[in-house]
């Protein structure tokens, strides 16, 4: 199921290839890890700060993992998915190529929540 809200159209400056490969990626990481669980991409416009976020069920990460990710260290655990270190350090590069923040808030066996910040002019 989905719920469709009628809103204003959202216009933003930004490079529309670059959003739209890392929305694709969020969204297949959460599609790779969440088995027979939900997951929601939502979108909040607050100010002058567009929110975009991908939330899943899935099997998630621990803190270890999430602090490498932020900060593109390429060592890992041995047990981590080899596309979770491609796919973030993916985005994260792309997202910093927009001006944008990325947060990711995950717990294993529970899920993630990633998030992206963008500015608007």
């Amino acid at each position: 199921s989905h719920d469709i809200c009628n809103v204003d159209p959202i216009i933003i400056e930004s490079n529309r290839q670059i959003l739209s490969i890392i929305i694709t990626n969020l969204l297949d990481n959460a599609c790779k890890y969440t088995k027979n669980g939900t997951i929601h991409l939502i979108a909040t416009l607050q100010g002058r700060e567009l929110t975009i976020t991908c939330e899943d069920n899935g099997i998630g990460m621990d803190e270890e993992t999430i602090e490498k990710l932020l900060s593109n260290e390429t060592k890992f655990n041995p047990q981590t998915p080899e596309s979770y270190k491609l796919g973030y350090v993916f985005i994260n590069g792309l997202i910093k190529q927009i001006n944008g923040k990325l947060t990711i808030e995950s717990h294993p066996g529970k899920g993630s929540s990633i998030t992206i910040q963008l500015r608007l002019r």
